[in-house]
């Protein structure tokens, strides 16, 4: 079974005030998407927006204004060279499990 890390300054940090509570729970699903990936570099790949809206069951403007306000402090995205979309969790060892 694999781990993420959720510090408790979670409930005092800033993204708490600049996401809304989808945005929060989207931002929250990319932390565990990434978590899931074997490559554990904080990562994962999509094959589209559709396809993301589908497995997280979320709107579409959720997934993108999550990702527009979380764009470069948060999290990155960048396309690899088949057309997957590439999610990547900025800082990602704060979500690494002390657990081992």
């Amino acid at each position: 079974m694999k781990w993420i890390r959720w510090d408790l300054k979670w409930l005092d940090s800033t993204i708490r005030d600049q996401l809304t509570t989808p945005e929060r729970a989207t931002f929250h699903d990319f932390v565990c998407l990434a978590g899931k990936d074997d490559n554990n570099l904080g990562s994962f790949k999509i094959s589209s927006w559709e396809a993301l809206v589908r497995k997280l069951n979320t709107p579409l403007d959720v997934i993108l204004s999550t990702r527009d306000k979380c764009l470069g402090d948060r999290l990155s995205f960048s396309e690899n060279g088949t057309g997957e979309i590439i999610v990547s969790i900025l800082n990602w060892p704060q979500y690494q499990s002390t657990y081992k």
